[in-house]
């Protein structure tokens, strides 16, 4: 039995959306890009740090890097494990339907639930721009929206229907019982073994 393509294509978009999350927060960590959007330091119309750069202190734009401080540096180590953590459950998903194995489907379904309902909390405590805040709301309805087709495919995979078809229906009767037969064939009593 074939997985239908929108649960395929829905885990092929997460492998592939959290494995680009994990990378750029990762790259960001280790200094290869700015990660915050702060302004640098200035003081009397000067920028606080005018030295001279060493070339390789700088990120592969050549723009300065801005310091992180440790509480952002924590919150951008728990997204990094976050959608490390992601990435493993999604290529979970992409095995479970292609084995049409019910139990690699169901953590992609719990864990991707409590992500959202973490990202919701982290966005009411984080002041963001009303536009940030839409942008994130819409990623987030994206993600609810993926919920249905794989948890569809789920509750197939959990409860097959199983079809058995006509030719290979047999009666169980319980032994020493007559069986009364309507076609042409007569039986006789069942046998214990």
């Amino acid at each position: 039995m074939a997985c239908p393509k929108w649960p395929m294509v829905i885990a092929y978009i997460c492998v592939f959306g959290y494995t680009l999350s994990a990378l750029y927060t990762f790259t960001g960590l280790v200094g290869w890009h700015n990660m915050g959007e702060e302004a640098p330091m200035v003081k009397d119309g000067k920028d606080a740090d005018v030295k001279d750069e060493d070339p390789d202190f700088l990120p592969i734009d050549n723009e300065k890097l801005l310091p992180l401080s440790h509480e952002d540096i924590r919150f951008y180590v728990s997204d990094l494990v976050s959608d490390i953590i992601m990435t493993m459950i999604s290529v979970f998903l992409v095995m479970g339907l292609k084995k049409q194995n019910y139990k690699f489907v169901y953590p992609w379904l719990i864990v991707s639930v409590i992500d959202v309902v973490l990202d919701l909390f982290a966005m009411y405590w984080e002041e963001e721009s009303k536009s940030e805040i839409v942008a994130f709301l819409i990623f987030i309805m994206f993600i609810a929206a993926m919920w249905y087709p794989v948890y569809k495919q789920y509750k197939v995979m959990r409860h097959p229907k199983v079809v058995v078809p006509e030719t290979t229906k047999m009666a169980v009767y319980p032994t020493g019982e007559f069986v009364h037969c309507t076609s042409t064939m007569a039986t006789a009593p069942v046998q214990e073994v």
